[in-house]
């Protein structure tokens, strides 16, 4: 053979791009820009996570002490019963929120009425993150708001967030939110040590003080 067949082939990098998210204060300016039947689907996007589809085929009796069970996922018109095996759970949300629902209630079966998909809400997100004066990221980043900041305040762990989320599993969680999980926001204590003192070499020196050496 003359040539190598491998020459030209090019390995995929294993770079994943950081997840994008807005701050609890960009959050407040979104949803005091927003207005309708738009700010409710907000306040419940940001506050529970979930996925556009689930919160447009979202029904009155879907909210039940405290939780909305998540039993459908509504696109372009076709109800299905969600993206993964466990995406039908239950998730709990703010008080507030089921009083904002029954405001734009009306006689349609769904909440948000005939708009059953995302594509439909385009024009009122680019509206309100105009008018918000914050970066405009996609809509659906409302949900990597909702795990990241959720990370972020230690609130929930990676196994928790991913029930929440209706996640597959938690490594799926785990691989997306990675980078939320900086060594900066892991608090040990500055006496930490992870198999305790008898594992320290102790010294004296030559002022008779003992002292003690990390591993």
């Amino acid at each position: 053979m003359n040539f190598n067949p491998a020459l030209n082939i090019r390995l995929s990098k294993d770079v994943k791009e950081a997840v994008r998210f807005y701050t609890k204060d960009e959050v407040n300016k979104i949803i005091e820009a927003s207005s309708g039947f738009f700010k409710v689907y907000l306040q419940i996007a940001f506050n529970t996570g979930m996925r556009t589809g689930e919160i447009l085929g979202l029904q009155l009796g879907d909210f039940e002490d405290g939780y909305i069970s998540i039993k459908r996922s509504r696109t372009k018109g076709i109800v299905g019963s969600g993206k993964t095996w466990n995406a039908q759970r239950r998730v709990p949300y703010p008080s507030f929120i089921y009083d904002e629902v029954r405001k734009i209630q009306t006689n349609n079966i769904f909440i948000f009425g005939n708009t059953d998909d995302a594509g439909k809400l385009d024009y009122l997100w680019r509206q309100c993150v105009l008018d918000a004066k914050v970066k405009k990221l996609r809509l659906y980043c409302t949900r990597h708001t909702y795990a990241t900041l959720m990370l972020n305040s230690k609130l929930v762990s990676i196994n928790e967030l991913a029930g929440l989320l209706g996640h597959s599993s938690a490594k799926t969680t785990l691989d997306k939110y990675a980078s939320v999980l900086g060594s900066e926001s892991i608090d040990l204590g500055k006496d930490f040590s992870l198999y305790g003192d008898n594992t320290v070499t102790v010294y004296q020196g030559e002022d008779d003080k003992v002292r003690k050496i990390g591993l």
